[in-house]
């Protein structure tokens, strides 16, 4: 029996990654496709390259 946690699990994996002109675009196993600009995901991000963990500020 496969139980709701094993298929959201499945339902979230990627398929394929494609960058595109602004931003990046997800292909998701279960056929749902996803953008995300290049603002969006800098803004989002917290790597220590881009955020300071410390003032809570991008660098």
């Amino acid at each position: 029996m496969v139980t709701l946690v094993q298929q959201l699990k499945s339902a979230f994996r990627i398929q394929s990654v494609t960058t595109v002109n602004k931003g990046v675009q997800i292909t998701w196993k279960d056929g749902h496709e996803s953008f995300y600009h290049n603002l969006w995901l800098r803004d989002n991000c917290h790597s220590p390259t881009c955020f300071q963990p410390d003032t809570l500020s991008l660098n």
